[in-house]
């Protein structure tokens, strides 16, 4: 099926692609986005920044994951993607003839270690840059970091619109996209499909308030006849949704829209299904595209509509030529990220 390229004025700039069930944003292989941000920093630098970073013969980057409790599938899938592109680029001799080191600590997904470990890369390892993957929260907690230290931060992960709003500084870079848009293509998707009325649930923090928010916004915008008979904000960890799918379910909403992940979403579909919203019960989810989640969930995993990132199916050589590799020097990774 060839691709439908949308032609509206008004949502052009979300360059949306409609692949039958699934809306993928078309985006620049995100390896591109790292090396060319990074290059970037480094060349403004020359212009007075860091002296450190160019003095040195080794750039250190202090980059903080959950590589431990609930978040670690995607931990450690960020690194593996991240490690990758650095070794890429390394055996092309690294940038300015200056070899990349990543320094990683563990975050627990929790800011108050994230901001713990940072301190310490930064006062003890000395790194020239920080990065953080996901975790918005985190993400707002870094920032502060950064700007007392002077010190660039990259986002590459964390999504919440304060990041690049009103907890913006001037060294922080997003290399990933934001809340508007995954809930702009999710609210595309949700369009095309019968569904209208909606039960919203995402995790109470920063970005799943602004996800509900712009849900709301936009789902209204391009499906003014949907309705949302419930809305629900559950704490990151949740165990029992129980409670939530009985509102659920008593509310007689035909879709659950969500932006919730990990294991907290294995867990609200697994009990979604288990109480009676079988498959294919329609679930949105713009996030829900990490393998991780599809091989935990397998066939309760049938009627999950995402929406949104980087898809491994956008044939370009570049594309193709990172996947061979990638493959060759992890064979045995199934759950790989794709939003590299």
């Amino acid at each position: 099926m060839e691709p439908y390229r949308m032609k509206s004025s008004e949502d052009n700039e979300l360059r949306s692609y409609w692949y039958g069930k699934e809306t993928v944003m078309e985006w620049t292989i995100a390896k591109r986005a790292v090396l060319f941000s990074f290059c970037l920093v480094l060349m403004l630098t020359l212009f007075g920044g860091i002296p450190g970073a160019l003095a040195a013969d080794t750039i250190k980057i202090g980059d903080l994951q959950p590589m431990t409790g609930a978040m670690e599938a995607y931990g450690r899938a960020f690194a593996s993607g991240f490690q990758f592109v650095v070794d890429e680029q390394n055996a092309k001799g690294g940038l300015f003839g200056r070899k990349i080191e990543i320094i990683r600590e563990d975050n627990e997904f929790k800011p108050d270690v994230a901001v713990r470990k940072a301190r310490k890369l930064f006062l003890e390892n000395k790194v020239n840059f920080l990065s953080n993957a996901m975790g918005s929260h985190i993400g707002i907690a870094l920032n502060k970091v950064a700007g007392s230290f002077k010190i660039p931060f990259f986002h590459y992960g964390a999504m919440a619109d304060e990041i690049m709003g009103k907890e913006f500084n001037r060294y922080t870079f997003r290399l990933t996209t934001n809340i508007y848009n995954t809930s702009a293509t999710q609210a595309l998707l949700l369009a095309s499909k019968p569904y209208r009325k909606l039960y919203g649930i995402n995790m109470d923090f920063v970005a799943g308030h602004d996800t509900d928010k712009l849900n709301k916004e936009l789902i209204k915008r391009y499906a003014p006849d949907a309705t949302w008979v419930g809305t629900d904000f559950h704490p990151i960890g949740t165990k029992d949704f129980g409670p939530y799918i009985t509102k659920i379910i008593a509310s007689k909403a035909d879709a659950i829209v969500s932006q919730t992940y990990g294991p907290d979403f294995i867990n609200l579909v697994r009990t979604a299904r288990a109480m009676g919203l079988k498959a294919p019960f329609p679930i949105f989810n713009a996030l829900a595209k990490h393998p991780y989640l599809l091989n935990e969930l397998k066939e309760d995993g049938v009627g999950i509509h995402w929406s949104h990132e980087y898809s491994l199916r956008v044939k370009t050589p570049e594309n193709e030529e990172m996947i061979r590799k990638y493959h060759e020097q992890h064979k045995n990774d199934k759950d790989f990220l794709t939003w590299w």
